[in-house]
């Protein structure tokens, strides 16, 4: 089994891209934090809803991506390293 150059690249840049859209909630929270300074408590919770309900959006694709990106490189690697110590009776060397 060996890694696939494309699928690689493809699950950690769609990884990449969601870990974005959650850094950018740092933003919502900026204009909460601005309208709760400026006594604009409506407006605050309204942005501090918002910044709920699209963390935990994308909070959960991150979770999926996230799995994703582990399951094509990491356990992908760990099984052709499992793969390369098996004896050709299907035993490992240390078993032998």
């Amino acid at each position: 089994m060996t890694l696939n150059y494309q699928k690689t690249w493809k699950v950690l840049n769609e990884l990449e891209s969601t870990t974005s859209k959650i850094c950018s909630a740092r933003g919502i929270l900026d204009s909460a934090i601005d309208a709760l300074e400026n006594r604009k408590k409506g407006k605050a919770e309204t942005l501090m809803y918002a910044v709920d309900e699209y963390l935990q959006y994308y909070l959960e694709e991150f979770d999926r991506k996230f799995k994703n990106a582990w399951n094509e490189t990491v356990t992908k690697l760990k099984q052709e390293e499992k793969d390369d110590y098996m004896s050709p009776w299907g035993h490992s060397d240390v078993d032998v």
